[in-house]
């Protein structure tokens, strides 16, 4: 069992989060955070948490991949964005520049966290 801790700040609000991951292994076994944030930063957060708890490393780096590639409009593949789950409800947040921010401060934070894990 490991367990990894990576902060995150956007400057441009004052978003800021403490991400902790619990890997058994290869599996995420739980996540959780601490910090404050907007609403929006707040609520990618959390589903974040809910969609990735107990995905390998490899399904959640690819999750990760799908749902910032969604919120920088680089995917529209209805197949990949599937995988996102509940996470898909953002996606309109590209529509809305000052927000882009907000919503991938947690998804760009557990990032860092998986790709220094291999």
């Amino acid at each position: 069992m490991q367990i990894f801790v990576r902060s995150g700040h956007n400057p441009n609000c004052g978003d800021e989060i403490t991400l902790e991951v619990k890997m058994n292994g290869n599996i995420i076994e739980d996540l959780a955070f601490s910090g404050h944030g907007c609403a929006i930063s707040q609520a990618s957060t959390s589903i974040m948490i809910d969609t990735l708890k107990g995905k390998t490393l490899e399904e959640a780096k690819e999750i990760v991949k799908i749902f910032i590639d969604m919120i920088k409009r680089e995917t529209k593949s209805e197949e990949e964005l599937e995988k996102l789950e509940d996470a898909i409800a953002f996606k309109d947040i590209a529509n809305m520049p000052a927000r882009v921010k907000c919503v991938l401060l947690a998804w760009h934070t557990l990032e860092d966290i998986l790709n220094k894990k291999h």
